[in-house]
């Protein structure tokens, strides 16, 4: 009975490590979306646009891995701003801007991206801001 509790607990254990680490995951690639600023827009269309990365070349995505680490390396004085925003957030934004991050970094395992070049992904959704309206209304649309 004892060895059945022990490993009831290491269970339980177990299976809170890895929903840490996936919850972890999950808001570095929400936070890929805050960087590309269209985190305001639907889940829906973020989603069809994500679907969308696949179809595109192999040379596309290089362009877009350059883009991504520009964006990376550069550090504007908006996000200098940002990060004073977030020290004066209270506990619960903070919560509830992770919660957030995390539901549209799940957008990523369900277009099953979770485990592409963060760079090349970030460059392609900075490209999401060029498009035009009716490709926007398609994205929604693939994402519905």
């Amino acid at each position: 009975k004892k060895v059945r509790v022990k490993l009831a607990n290491f269970e339980k254990k177990s299976q809170f490590i890895i929903r840490k680490e996936r919850a972890k995951r999950l808001l570095m690639l929400g936070i890929l979306v805050e960087k590309a600023e269209i985190n305001h827009q639907p889940i829906e269309t973020i989603l069809g646009y994500l679907l969308e990365y696949k179809n595109i070349s192999t040379k596309q995505k290089k362009s877009y891995l350059v883009d991504g680490k520009k964006l990376f390396l550069k550090k504007s004085r908006a996000e200098k701003t940002k990060e004073v925003e977030f020290s004066y957030m209270t506990y619960l934004e903070k919560k509830e801007r992770a919660h957030k991050l995390i539901g549209i970094g799940a957008l990523f395992e369900i277009a099953d991206l979770d485990k592409k070049d963060k760079g090349a992904l970030v460059g392609y959704l900075i490209q999401f801001k060029k498009r035009d309206l009716h490709e926007k209304k398609g994205y929604n649309e693939a994402g519905n």
